[in-house]
């Protein structure tokens, strides 16, 4: 899994993606004015997009989504974080 995350890292850290798929979560980011949106690719891959408040095109997007929606998203790719849960 190491070498799979670091050719990952290689292929698509800082670049623009743009990425499909079905709203699992969504919700406001702690402490922050900010949204996130949990949503699931092709692959069953879980994927986390992030909207600031400066960006109020997107803020009002993120806001009517609900679970299941079929979004695309085009952004910037932050890297890989593990999560538990």
């Amino acid at each position: 899994i190491q070498q799979a995350i670091k050719n990952a890292k290689a292929k698509y850290q800082h670049k623009v993606l743009e990425l499909t798929g079905k709203v699992l979560d969504f919700g406001q980011i702690p402490m922050s004015s900010g949204l996130y949106v949990s949503f699931e690719v092709p692959g069953g891959i879980p994927i986390q997009a992030y909207f600031f408040s400066g960006d109020e095109e997107a803020m009002t997007f993120a806001k009517k989504l609900k679970k299941g929606d079929e979004i695309t998203v085009l952004g910037t790719c932050g890297g890989y974080q593990m999560t538990t849960g």
